[in-house]
């Protein structure tokens, strides 16, 4: 799991949380804002994960959000 967290103030209290998650590589935590976060820039193709080690299915991924309506449009 990718967690995108625009409130640099939560983010600690996140990594405390959920410190088991990131350390098992469950959860990776990345300050970001939705509207400007372009996931091919973290993620990369999956071609290009492959090679650094990643098993990443070939299927299609989903994106989960709990973000405001009103900005749903623009992603």
């Amino acid at each position: 799991v990718v967690a995108l967290e625009k409130d640099r103030d939560l983010l600690p209290l996140l990594a405390e949380t959920f410190a088991n998650e990131v350390a098992a590589y469950k959860l990776s935590i990345v300050e970001g804002d939705a509207l400007t976060f372009d996931p091919s820039i973290y993620f990369g193709t999956a071609s290009q994960l492959q090679t650094t080690g990643y098993k990443l299915p070939a299927a299609p991924y989903k994106l989960i959000a709990n973000i405001p309506y009103y900005i749903t449009g623009a992603i």
